[in-house]
Formats: structure tokens, C-alpha cells, sequence
């Protein structure tokens, strides 16, 4: 219950600016199928557990409730997910080449969010509340963010190889891209010119008539 809570405010926190979570709703969320007095109850008792004892303070504190709402404070915290978007961005903007400061930070941030973005979160909604809740909506929308982010990377990564002349290097990047995301066109068209450029023409041309474009 306890993850649970924390990590549906982190999903809601990262999903919305505001990250404000009305009690009502997230009683809903946490207790489907009781009374509306039962599942306000119930929130309230456990999250007065959390502050006043199943939390330490530093992290107690990043939670704000009020009567209506609640709410996690991220400021002043490193999210892996936060910042493979800024490097996804920072990466998207050199359209080219990339510093080898930049380069490094790609590389790095791609090894440490390999994987599924919060890989447990149905186990612990299934515990939590039988997996009835509409949180599992707000988790898959951020996988996908995550996906893309990397994806981004990836072909950020390929280009700087490809305005370096380094097409072989390209290449294993923008295939693992296309087996991520298989129709991002933009990753297609550098993946067919890494092809001609390395003499590959038969697998260029299966992919040029795969996406249905020209070389």
C-alpha cells in the first residue's frame, strides 16, 4: 500500500505539471467498490500512517495533503526518466554532430534506464486494489515517453555517426531504434542511406520498399 501510494503520485507528479491529485479521486483509485466514507477513511488512516510512521521524515515530508488534495514534491531531485528527456532534447537540437561530453551523456543514459519504466507497478496495483484503477493508463503513457526519449537518443547517436562518416557505427543504432519503434520514418531514411553508404544496396532496398520510401 505503502508503494503504492508513493508511486501513484510519482506517475501522476511526472505526468502533469501540477502533479495535484484530488483525495476523492485517488480514494477511488485506492479502494474500488467501497462507499465513498469508507474509501475516504481508508485513505486517510494510511496516508497518516506514512507521515507520521512508516516514512522517514526526509521523505515524509515531500508529500503535501491538504483537505481536497495531495501532492509529491520532486523539486531538487534527480529523475532518471526527467533527464532522458532533457538529453533526448539537448541531443535532438545539435541536429548532427555531437560533443563527445554529449555523446558520453547519451551513452550513459541509455545503459542506466534500460529496460521497462517502473517494471513492478502492475504487481503492486494488482496488491493495492486489484488492479481496478485507471493508473495503469498514466504508467503506460509514461513507458511510452520513455521509449521515445530513447529512440531519440538512439537516432541522435546514429546521426552523429553518419555526419562523422562513420556509417557502420549508425547502423546497430538505428536497427535497435526500428525494432523499438518500427514506424518512425525518420530513422528508416538514415538506416537506408547507412546502408548505400557501406554497400549494403539488397538490405537498403528491403527496407526502402518496407516504409514505401526512396532512397
Amino acid at each position: 500500500m505503502l508503494a503504492f501510494i508513493w508511486l501513484y503520485l510519482l506517475v501522476r507528479r511526472l505526468h502533469e505539471p501540477a502533479g495535484w491529485v484530488q483525495r476523492a479521486a485517488f480514494a477511488e483509485e485506492f479502494s474500488p467498490g467501497l462507499s465513498v466514507k469508507r474509501q475516504s477513511k481508508r485513505l486517510r488512516d494510511r496516508v497518516g500512517d506514512i507521515l507520521r510512521r512508516d516514512l522517514p521524515e526526509v521523505l515524509a515530508s515531500r508529500i503535501t495533503v491538504d483537505r481536497q488534495a495531495m501532492r509529491l514534491d520532486l523539486s531538487n531531485c534527480s529523475i532518471d526518466l526527467v533527464r532522458l528527456q532533457e538529453v533526448a532534447r539537448l541531443c535532438a537540437d545539435q541536429k548532427g554532430m555531437l560533443t563527445s561530453d554529449l555523446v558520453a551523456e547519451a551513452l550513459r543514459m541509455l545503459e542506466e534506464t534500460e529496460g521497462e519504466f517502473l517494471p513492478g507497478w502492475e504487481e503492486i496495483e494488482a496488491e493495492a486494489n486489484g488492479g481496478q484503477g485507471a493508473a495503469k493508463e498514466y504508467v503506460r503513457a509514461l513507458r511510452e515517453v520513455a521509449e521515445t526519449a530513447r529512440v531519440d537518443l538512439m537516432g541522435a547517436l546514429a546521426a552523429n555517426h553518419l555526419a562523422r562518416q562513420e556509417p557502420r557505427k549508425a547502423i546497430p543504432l538505428l536497427e535497435r531504434g526500428l525494432e523499438h519503434q518500427p514506424e518512425r520514418e525518420d530513422l528508416a531514411r538514415k538506416l537506408i542511406a547507412a546502408y548505400m553508404e557501406t554497400g549494403q544496396r539488397g538490405r537498403a532496398a528491403d527496407l526502402q520498399k518496407a516504409h514505401a520510401l526512396g532512397i
